[in-house]
């Protein structure tokens, strides 16, 4: 699969996606190319079928090509460098806005839950990360979720993330094969 840079830097900077429980129609490739577009610690990912996922510090921000795209999301990233010095599980409100059906400025509730120090494996390779967890919800819309987050307790890079960004489309699973120089 290629990432097309369209402009901005770009770097090797290995991730691996995978959308689950999507038709075999939608179905977006798990191999994606080395190159990331890199603008302002945005990421841009694009696959062979035309599916892009932006992402901004191991968040996703924006999607393209899906059956109901993430068109935007307030606050954008969460700090996790502060979350790993912080011990209290903040709550906070997002707002998202979705395209079909179109939704503007969903409110969420969310509340991080720091589930301590994990052991996972990618690609063969054990990394030691904190486990983060994002509940969110929206009572109009009778909808819970709940996103996860591994980040490296050093400086707060997210290694992987299960993140849902929608009702009706399945959790986007993110794993940074190989983190990015500098």
């Amino acid at each position: 699969m290629n990432i097309l840079p369209t402009k901005g830097k770009t770097s090797k900077y290995r991730k691996r996606i995978k959308l689950f429980g999507v038709s075999k129609k939608r179905r977006i490739k798990n191999s994606w190319k080395e190159k990331v577009i890199k603008e302002r610690k945005k990421n841009t990912w694009l696959s062979a079928d035309q599916v892009t996922i932006v992402e901004r510090e191991g968040k996703i921000i924006r999607t393209l090509g899906l059956t109901n795209n993430l068109t935007s999301i307030r606050p954008q990233s969460v700090n996790h460098v502060e979350l790993v010095k912080n011990k209290d599980n903040p709550i906070y409100k997002s707002f998202i806005s979705l395209d079909n059906p179109e939704v503007f400025e969903l409110e969420l509730k969310v509340k991080v839950l720091n589930k301590g120090l994990e052991e996972i494996e990618i690609l063969d390779k054990k990394y030691s990360l904190i486990h983060f967890i994002e509940e969110k919800e929206n009572r109009y819309l009778r909808w819970k979720s709940k996103d996860h987050y591994w980040v490296d307790p050093e400086d707060g890079f997210v290694w992987k993330s299960i993140q849902n960004i929608a009702p009706n489309i399945p959790p986007i699973l993110i794993e940074v094969t190989k983190k990015p120089a500098g």
